[in-house]
């Protein structure tokens, strides 16, 4: 079952990297330091149609552009903000 989960996890975290990085070639594109949807990131053809909005565990991923730094964050396993389980990409804090 560890295994299960630590699959999930690094799933997730593969998918975070994608959309960070489509986040960040999307900000160098508009010259922008905003925060696109992911929707606009497919649309826009900085992310591929068939990449999924949804972490591991069916939660969509939340983008956060701050301080010169993009951030997505799955909402892990328990579907709840804020907890231990929750993936962030790249793993330091945006405060």
């Amino acid at each position: 079952m560890g295994g299960y989960s630590e699959n999930k996890t690094r799933s997730a975290e593969m998918r975070a990297r994608t959309i960070r990085a489509a986040t960040q070639n999307w900000q160098a594109a508009m010259n922008s330091t905003s925060c696109p949807t992911i929707e606009q990131l497919v649309s826009e053809k900085h992310l591929d149609p068939g990449t999924t909005p949804l972490d591991a565990w069916g939660h969509g991923f939340i983008l956060e552009c701050a301080k010169d730094e993009v951030y997505v964050t799955s909402i892990g396993p328990d579907g709840k903000p804020g907890t231990t389980d929750d993936i962030r990409i790249p793993k330091t804090d945006p405060n």
